[in-house]
């Protein structure tokens, strides 16, 4: 197994901002601005991505353009044309983590602190074929991956499909660096690297951390794994009806990071629908202990 660290996400040399982390460790993950000319129709901007914890996220860029999606975590997938990032991706294999970190701005954080944001565990690594019109049919799976919405081909694009059962895009954000953007020592030890994580290059964990590391890594999935009882409790209450939302929705989340709604009618109906807030996704559940068993609850 290999474990890679990369910088991803909007920040001061691109885009101008940071992306929020909020007072009790959530955040959103904002990307940075799309600077290639892209395909008709293909393009998406920051108005067009709806916030986890409300809105869209030009609040938080500070533009309506387009923006580079990348990583998306609809359907888990990251690309890299160029070097030296590009053979650092060539390098994993399935069953390896791609794991991302941001810089931030928030209550009690110095601009620039960086957090782990989620993974992607690694599914299949693609190369984008060199004999095929763009974009090319045989990787439409991964056509929502923001490198494919350009309008110039790139051959030496190297995608990274994640497995969708496993990646996620966290809840809380975990500290990753100190106020200078270098690593904090103990997360050092957990890690096996040290030093300023300022730089968009990838750091491999070395094999001989990567139990520690793993072991930090799905401290966040404790963390929501299991809901409380209380929560859960509320959970059915809610879905019997006891709770209704205030928007003709009944908002909800999932141990796995997604976010999604039910509508009252549905629910009313006897459907339990949960649409996502952030993929072109539906679940549909024939029961609440089949729906709270996959990992929702009320938000």
């Amino acid at each position: 197994m290999k474990i890679l660290f990369l910088r991803v996400g909007i920040d001061r040399g691109c885009g101008g901002t940071l992306s929020p982390l909020f007072s009790d460790g959530t955040f959103e993950y904002v990307p940075i601005p799309e600077s290639s000319e892209l395909l008709e129709g293909k393009g998406v901007n920051y108005s067009n991505l709806p916030g986890r914890y409300g809105g869209t996220l030009d609040k938080y860029s500070g533009s309506t353009g387009y923006t580079h999606y990348d990583p998306e975590f609809e359907t888990f997938t990251y690309g890299e044309p160029n070097e030296p990032k590009r053979s650092q991706l060539l390098r994993l294999t399935a069953g390896d983590l791609l794991v991302f970190y941001s810089g931030f701005q928030g209550p009690n954080i110095a601009k620039g602190t960086c957090f782990v944001i989620g993974y992607l565990s690694v599914h299949a690594i693609h190369r984008a074929p060199i004999d095929e019109s763009w974009p090319p049919k045989s990787l439409q799976h991964l056509h929502r991956n923001a490198h494919f919405r350009r309008k110039n081909s790139e051959t030496s694009l190297v995608v990274v499909e994640g497995d969708p059962a496993i990646s996620r895009l966290f809840t809380i954000a975990q500290q990753l660096s100190d106020d200078n953007q270098k690593v904090l020592a103990d997360i050092k030890d957990i890690i096996g690297f040290g030093g300023s994580v300022m730089r968009a290059i990838g750091r491999w964990v070395p094999e001989t951390h990567h139990d520690k590391a793993l072991k930090w890594l799905n401290e966040e999935n404790i963390m929501t794994d299991t809901w409380s009882d209380n929560l859960i409790d509320q959970t059915r209450n809610a879905l019997n009806g006891s709770i209704t939302g205030s928007d003709d929705f009944l908002h909800m989340k999932n141990t796995k990071g997604k976010f999604g709604k039910i509508g009252l009618e549905d629910l009313l109906a006897g459907k339990l629908l949960i649409q996502d807030k952030l993929a072109a996704a539906e679940y549909s559940y024939s029961s609440n202990d089949e729906l709270i068993a996959d990992g929702w609850a009320i938000d």
